[in-house]
Order: C-alpha cells, then structure tokens, then sequence
C-alpha cells in the first residue's frame, strides 16, 4: 500500500500514479462526508471518470460486497473505495488520476490518502454513473442491464421498488424489506476502537447479477420529491 498525500479542504486534488485497487482514506473525522471525483488523465486527455459520487454510498457498496466497511483504532477512522476491480489497474506519469475529496468538513482537518495495491493486474476501472427520477414523477421504470449494483438512498422519497428480472420473476420491496436485506446481507458495518457495530443504513446496495439471473429493469414509485441513485458497472 503506497501512501500517496495528504487532501486538505480547497486542495486541487492527489495524484495516482500508482497500481490502485482501492483508495484509502484515513482521518480523525468521526464519519467521512461528502463526495469523490476522480479524473482519469491519459496522453495530456482529462476525462471525468467519477464526478463526485458520495463516500458514504461508495463506503456502503464496499460493505456489501467485501463484507466490512469501515475499521477504525486508536481515534483514525479508515474508508476503503473500489475503483477497480479484479485486481489493480497499473498507472504511471502519463497515465494518472486525480482524487479529489468535494464538501468534506471543515478546512482544518486533514485526510491521508494511500493507494491499496494488489498481486493481480486488471485493466478495469469500476464505473460509478449517475441515474434521476425527476420531481413530480410518481412512478418510473429504468434499465439498469448494465449495472451489476444499484445504490439507492435510504432517505429518498421512495416509497417502494420492484425489481424486473431476466427470467420474468418480479419482486417487490419497500423500505423496511430492503433495510432487512441490508442488514442480513452485512454483518458486520464496522469497528470503531475495537468495539463492533452495526445498523447504520443510509444507502440500499441492491446486487443486481444472481448467478445466471441479471436484473433488467427498477420500476420506482415515490412520493414526487427528485431522488437519483448510483449505477455501479464493475465490467468496466
């Protein structure tokens, strides 16, 4: 793991021109807020690769998949991201992102940044994208065929999903039904000095690919408040 800067609010970002997995985030904060944007910068061409998806989710998305989300001792809370997948993706001086840590607390607090590393190549970045249900809309349906997870906001306007699956199976959630998914599915939300703890939802991480069965559409019906959910491609 390659320590890569230290982020202080109004910073124009921290340089990865390292193997990457994950990105790593350390602080004395209690809770890590705001949002990550990622430019992805190859020959002299910039291209926004994450434009500014919320920690928080992304943090929520890494407990589902990996089991545990954030690992804190001796006052540092850690936030572990996944940028790749399968292994790191291999960058150098002219193949290179750029972090940025957007709306993060006050100015005087600091957040070490490291590069997490792995024995595996990849060439796949995760692609984090994006997806509105504008105001006054009472139900909406969404491809999401793409997507291999959906993070949807627990404190959205929602008032209950269904989800449309390739082999024609429907299946209905609410809030509740969801938030009892999330908590079956993540044991273990996180360790703050030694003592675990767990219940903290903000963010439904539905996965989207079960076995041969792909999720194909996400009907939505809410209360006409605009909400917007996170598409996640990890094939990317």
């Amino acid at each position: 793991m390659k320590y890569l800067g230290e982020f202080t609010v109004g910073a124009s970002g921290v340089k990865v021109d390292t193997p990457i997995q994950f990105l790593v985030i350390v602080t004395t904060e209690a809770k890590i807020t705001g949002t990550l944007k990622v430019i992805h910068t190859q020959n002299g061409s910039d291209k926004v690769h994450l434009s500014e998806k919320s920690i928080d989710a992304m943090q929520e998305y890494f407990a589902q998949v990996y089991g545990q989300n954030i690992i804190s001792t001796s006052g540092k809370n850690i936030a572990m991201l996944e940028l790749a997948v399968g292994g790191a993706v291999k960058f150098d001086a002219d193949n290179y992102l750029t972090v940025d840590l957007v709306g993060v607390v006050a100015a005087t607090k600091k957040f070490k940044l490291y590069a997490y590393d792995s024995p595996l190549v990849t060439g796949r970045l995760v692609n984090y994208t994006t997806a509105r249900v504008l105001a006054s809309t009472y139900e909406n349906t969404h491809n999401v065929a793409d997507a291999e997870f959906i993070i949807f906001p627990a404190t959205s306007g929602m008032n209950e999903i269904w989800l449309h699956y390739s082999n024609g199976v429907k299946i209905k959630h609410t809030k509740d039904t969801l938030e009892l998914m999330m908590l079956i599915n993540n044991e273990l939300l996180s360790g703050l000095d030694g003592v675990v703890k767990a219940g903290f939802i903000n963010w439904y991480v539905i996965p989207c690919v079960q076995d041969s069965v792909r999720l194909s559409e996400l009907e939505i019906y809410s209360d006409g408040t605009e909400l917007s959910y996170i598409k996640v491609d990890r094939i990317y």
